[in-house]
């Protein structure tokens, strides 16, 4: 054959091959279309002015935000919030207003705008979006979106604190206000990332560092020191980072694992664990709702030795509870200790 022949041959067979693979790739999606990201669909718009504001309200909470984005992940977790506020609490959380703020990695909080939404009564509450990872497709992300729901918590609790008792004149309350241990124990429990096992072993390791627990429910809490107040930023982001890392997953799994390795704890820090540790110690004897029982009893001015006289499964008053949450805490600790 020519070689004039064969090139023509060779182009035709060329052309046909590339029409081909033109109509073969034609019947699948391109990877844009593929990986291409769902925009939010929740909310709805409120306009003013040139500010576009999306709002979204549910059991317990409206909540607003100036990026859409970052609605779902918090409806998410509120919703979660208060299906278990309602087992320690009973009932349905009282409605609150919350303002999602997205936090990025290693940004600290604008301040003044979380000063802002505090003065307006708003609760405000810092998401952090799922991080697409190097080298990966677009729209895939790593991990999940992170936000801590504490806040939201506390606020329901205040507001059920504030809320006129029944019969009550109009805008009066009897309420003696939240009970601190619990103001810092409920949203920790709820919060799903309490480590109230971890938090028992820390204390339970060193019983000579313990706060009686007459301490504990009077409300007595050490204040934080300077050096903590002045890391609350970087504590957030810490925050974020233990639960969103594979590092950071690994750690937590080893302080699981072994409890004796976590430092002592001391002062404000104590107290908090402490707080933390006889909630659930309670929890996990009479049942949730003993804590909502206990905190209502106590917002209306009872004593906790009172409230301890209706306990069936832990002593009936507070000098013997003290004793018997403490030799569980040695308990727990000898087992720790024999690892």
């Amino acid at each position: 054959m020519p070689n004039r022949i064969r090139s023509l041959a060779a182009l035709t067979l060329a052309a046909g091959t590339a029409a081909g693979c033109a109509n073969f790739s034609s019947l699948f999606p391109s990877h844009e279309e593929v990986f291409t990201p769902i925009a939010p669909t929740v909310g709805v718009a409120r306009v003013q002015g040139k500010d576009t504001t999306w709002v979204l309200t549910g059991t317990g909470y409206e909540l607003t935000s100036t990026n859409r984005a970052l609605l779902p992940s918090v409806q998410t977790a509120l919703d979660g919030a208060a299906t278990d506020f309602r087992a320690y609490l009973g009932g349905d959380p009282p409605t609150v207003s919350v303002v999602a703020l997205q936090l990025k990695r290693n940004q600290r909080p604008d301040t003044a705008r979380v000063s802002q939404i505090r003065a307006s009564g708003a609760i405000p509450v810092f998401v952090r979006l799922a991080e697409q990872g190097r080298g990966m497709a677009v729209g895939m992300n790593s991990g999940d979106d992170m936000l801590s729901v504490s806040p939201v918590v506390r606020g329901w609790m205040n507001a059920l604190a504030s809320a006129p008792a029944a019969g009550a004149a109009t805008g009066t309350t009897n309420s003696a206000g939240v009970p601190k241990w619990l103001e810092v124990a409920v949203p920790s429990l709820i919060g799903g990332w309490s480590d109230a096992d971890i938090l028992s072993a820390q204390v339970g390791l060193h019983p000579d560092r313990i706060i009686g627990l007459r301490s504990i429910f009077s409300g007595q809490r050490p204040p934080d020191d300077s050096s903590a107040r002045a890391r609350r930023d970087q504590d957030l982001n810490r925050e974020f980072d233990r639960r969103g890392r594979e590092g950071n997953r690994r750690d937590y799994q080893s302080a699981r694992r072994n409890p004796k390795d976590l430092p002592a704890l001391s002062g404000a820090a104590l107290w908090d664990a402490e707080a933390v540790s006889i909630t659930n110690y309670l929890a996990s004897r009479e049942g949730r709702p003993f804590i909502g029982t206990t905190a209502r009893a106590l917002m209306n001015g009872a004593t906790m030795d009172a409230v301890l006289g209706g306990a069936q499964m832990v002593p009936r008053d507070v000098d013997t509870l003290d004793r018997a949450w403490r030799d569980w805490l040695a308990t727990q600790a000898e087992a720790i200790k024999s690892r």
